[in-house]
């Protein structure tokens, strides 16, 4: 750990052109970049700074849409199956009631 920053970086070299870059810091350090950063987001009003122990940043976001993707196809058609099979349940149940009542 380098005494004058309080900071300690490895790299780790996971695939062709995706490194890990790992940092270690000591308390002094860690509320320098924890401030830094809370100083550009808006943290949630549950949120306090001072929780913040472990910090986690992904690189290459830029391309995400503004909203999550609404669903796979295979959600899709698992919903309507689940649908499909609670109208068949509820159709069964009606008709027998029917039967037991006699309602026509």
């Amino acid at each position: 750990m380098d005494d004058k920053s309080g900071i300690d970086v490895r790299f780790i070299h996971r695939q062709e052109q995706n490194t890990l870059m790992v940092m270690r810091c000591n308390s002094e350090a860690f509320e320098r970049i924890r401030s830094s950063i809370c100083a550009e987001v808006a943290l949630p009003v549950d949120v306090e700074e001072s929780s913040i122990r472990c910090i986690e940043i992904a690189g290459g976001l830029d391309s995400l849409p503004s909203r999550p993707p609404s669903g796979t196809l295979r959600d899709r058609i698992a919903l309507l199956g689940c649908a499909v099979i609670t109208a068949v349940f509820l159709t069964v149940f009606l008709i027998g009631l029917a039967a037991i009542f006699g309602w026509k």
